[in-house]
């Protein structure tokens, strides 16, 4: 994934969307070291809303088998053999 300062983004804000568009990159706003923002494709957007949507009703349903208790999202992710990839992000 790349990064770039807020302060760069600033100057090189058609170039970085371009970027994301037509090579598909995905981009992390920095403002010193912290991270604010990421910029994705739509696509990957959309596919990640989908993909939220359905942890949604997957917890839902776990939650009515078990009477109606609270399951965490990070144990239906386990469950569903899902990994953590904030970092990798699938791409480098």
């Amino acid at each position: 994934m790349t990064k770039i300062s807020t302060a760069q983004l600033r100057k090189e804000v058609t170039e970085t969307i371009n970027r994301v568009f037509y090579a598909n990159e995905r981009v992390v706003v920095e403002k010193g070291n912290k991270k604010l923002a990421v910029i994705l494709p739509y696509e990957e957007y959309s596919a990640f809303c989908r993909y939220q949507d359905l942890m949604d009703l997957e917890a839902i349903r776990k939650s009515k088998e078990s009477g109606g208790k609270y399951v965490d999202i990070e144990t239906i992710g386990k469950e569903l053999g899902l990994n953590d990839q904030e970092e990798s992000g699938g791409k480098t």
